[in-house]
C-alpha cells in the first residue's frame, strides 16, 4: 500500500492524509509498519515524485495513550538508517527502521515515525526561505509473540437523544476503527448516520464519545462498526449495561436479531 501526499502538511496523522490529493510530491510505502517477532527492522520506501531534489529527516518517538489522548515521548528504542537523507526528483530511498535489544513481550509496543521536509536552499538564493515544511507521521507497531484482541463497548444515556459510548480494548495489541453507526436492536432503524470515525485504541486504554442521535435511543441496541483490520462488526448492548464482548455479525444469535436486512456500510 502507498500513500500519496499532494500538498504541504504539518504534523497530519497517516489516516487523514487521503484529503489532499491535488499536488504530487511524495509517495510511502508501507504506510503502516508492523515488525513481526522474528524480524529486527523493516524497511520505509520514500518515493520523490516531484521535479526537485528533497532533503528528508526521520525521527521517531514512542507512543502511548493517557484518558483516550495520544502521548508522543522522545525515544532510543529505533534506530532509523539513514536519518537524514536527499531524495533527487523521481527517484526513492529505502529506509530500514530496527528495534535496538529487543526484548520477548507479551504486549504490542507502538510507536510513531516522523518524516520532515527540510527547507533547502535554492540556487541563486543568498539564504534558505522560511516556509512550512512537510511533516507525516506514520505508525510503527512491535508485535507479540501471540496477537490477542479484546474488545468491550459500554453504551450510557446522557439524554433521550444522545449516548456515550465507550470502546475499551484489554487485549494485548491495538485496534483500528474507521466506521461507526448506532441502530435500534428491534428493528433494526439508523438512530445516527454513520460516523467515519477514524482512531486507534492501543493495548489496555479506552476511549469514549458522545453521539447525538436522531431519535430517542432504546433499551437495547446495535453498534456497528468497521476494523481496519478484521471488517465490519457489532455487538448487541443494554443502555447503561456493562460491556459486553464484540460479535461478529454470523456470531448474533438468530432469535436476536430482526429480519430486516443488516444496514450495509459501503467501504
Amino acid at each position: 500500500m502507498k500513500l500519496s501526499l499532494r500538498s504541504i502538511i504539518v504534523a497530519v496523522p497517516v489516516t487523514l492524509l487521503h484529503a489532499a490529493h491535488a499536488w504530487a510530491a511524495f509517495t510511502f510505502s508501507p504506510v503502516r509498519l508492523d515488525l513481526k517477532p522474528n524480524k529486527s527492522a523493516v524497511a520505509l520506501t520514500v518515493n520523490n515524485t516531484g521535479d526537485k531534489s528533497a532533503l528528508m529527516q526521520l525521527e521517531t518517538s514512542r507512543w502511548s495513550q493517557k484518558g483516550g489522548v495520544d502521548v508522543l515521548e522522545a525515544t532510543e528504542d529505533l534506530l532509523a538508517v539513514p536519518p537524514v537523507f536527499s531524495i533527487p526528483p523521481h527517484q526513492t530511498q529505502t529506509v530500514r527502521i530496527a528495534v535496538l535489544d529487543r526484548l520477548p513481550s507479551d504486549k504490542e509496543a507502538s510507536y510513531r515515525i516522523f518524516l520532515t521536509e527540510l527547507p533547502q536552499r535554492e540556487e541563486g538564493e543568498k539564504s534558505v526561505a522560511i516556509g512550512i515544511a512537510m511533516r507525516v507521521s506514520l505508525p510503527f507497531f512491535v508485535k507479540p509473540e501471540s496477537a490477542r484482541q479484546a474488545l468491550e463497548w459500554n453504551i450510557k444515556s446522557v439524554s433521550p437523544k444522545q449516548v456515550a459510548l465507550t470502546l475499551s480494548n484489554s487485549g494485548n495489541v491495538h485496534t483500528h476503527i474507521k466506521k461507526i453507526a448506532i441502530l435500534s436492536h428491534s428493528d433494526r432503524t439508523p438512530l445516527m448516520k454513520e460516523k467515519e470515525e477514524v482512531f486507534y485504541v492501543l493495548p489496555e486504554q479506552a476511549r469514549s464519545w458522545n453521539f447525538d442521535l436522531e431519535k430517542d435511543a432504546t433499551p437495547t441496541m446495535v453498534v456497528v462498526f468497521e476494523d481496519v483490520e478484521s471488517g465490519k462488526k457489532e455487538v448487541i448492548l443494554k443502555l447503561n449495561a456493562v460491556p459486553g464482548p464484540e460479535t461478529a455479525p454470523s456470531m448474533v444469535p438468530k432469535e436476536s436479531v430482526s429480519k430486516k436486512p443488516v444496514v450495509k456500510t459501503p467501504i
